[in-house]
C-alpha cells in the first residue's frame, strides 16, 4: 500500500509483526512431516475405496487417524516405526489382487451357503478352493474382469 505525502509516494509499514522465523531444520522437519501425512492420507483413502481399511485392527485404524488429526511432527524413531508398521500392513492387504480375492471369497461364501441349503454337502469345500475363489472374484464380480 502506498500513501501520498507532500506529493511523493511512500511505502506504508505493516501494522503487524512478521511471523517468527523458522530455522532450516525446523522447516525441513515440517516439510517432511507434511509429506508423510499426505502419504498416510492417500493410502487411507485408497484403502477405504477398495475396502481393505477394515482389514486393520481397530487400534491400528485409530492410531493412523490420530496421527492425522493431531498434526504431530515425526521426530521420534519409535513413532515412525509404529506408523511404518501400520502402513506396511495396510499396503499388504490392499491392492487389486487382494480386492479380487476378497470379492471372490464373498461370492464363494454366498454360493456355498446356497448350495448347502439345497442339499449339497460338498459345497463347504468350495471356500478352500483358491482357483474357484479367484475365478469368481475376477469374472463374476459386479465390476467385470479386473
Amino acid at each position: 500500500m502506498r500513501a501520498a505525502e507532500n506529493g511523493k509516494a511512500m511505502a506504508v509499514a505493516p501494522t503487524h509483526a512478521p511471523p517468527r522465523g523458522l530455522s532450516g531444520s525446523e522447516t525441513a522437519s515440517n516439510l517432511a512431516s507434511e509429506k508423510i501425512r499426505l502419504l498416510i492420507k492417500k493410502q487411507i483413502t485408497l484403502s477405504k475405496r477398495d475396502r481393505s481399511w477394515f482389514g486393520l485392527s481397530v487400534q491400528e485404524r485409530s492410531f493412523l487417524n490420530l496421527v492425522l488429526s493431531l498434526r504431530v511432527k515425526f521426530r521420534s524413531s519409535s513413532l515412525l516405526r509404529a506408523v511404518q508398521s501400520a502402513m506396511s500392513k495396510l499396503r499388504s492387504i490392499s491392492g487389486p489382487i487382494q480386492a479380487i480375492l476378497r470379492r471372490g471369497e464373498r461370492l464363494a461364501r454366498l454360493y456355498a451357503e446356497a448350495a448347502t441349503s439345497w442339499g449339497n454337502a460338498e459345497a463347504r469345500t468350495w471356500l478352500n478352493d483358491a482357483h474357484y475363489v479367484a475365478f469368481l472374484g475376477r469374472f463374476l464380480s459386479r465390476h467385470g474382469p479386473a
